[in-house]
């Protein structure tokens, strides 16, 4: 068989098993710009609130790098009111919040 072919063949199948390992988003995002409050024990930081779920928020920092994956937040928007949960995930300048359950 060709190598061209067989190289194709290798590169579909890569693909392929990217999409097959992708987990669909369990609940819907609705995008938001609320100003808030991001505190733990060691800090506390103004955040814009960018979009909101069931399960989780995103924010962006005022200060970058101070969030990191593991630690345990405190929200307080005006709409949200005071929420907690957890940083899941973050680039520096913006976070992902996964929120405990009430």
């Amino acid at each position: 068989m060709n190598q061209s072919i067989l190289s194709q063949v290798a590169k579909s199948k890569d693909i392929l098993a990217q999409v097959l390992k992708f987990k669909a988003r369990r609940t819907m995002r609705s995008q938001c710009d609320m100003q808030g409050m991001m505190s733990c024990k060691e800090w506390s930081i103004p955040v814009t609130i960018t979009n909101l779920s069931d399960g989780g928020l995103a924010v962006s920092l005022s200060e970058e790098n101070v969030a990191t994956v593991g630690t345990k937040v405190q929200i307080e928007s005006a709409v949200t009111g005071q929420v907690r949960g957890t940083v899941r995930w973050t680039d520096g300048v913006t976070a992902g919040i996964e929120l405990k359950p009430a």
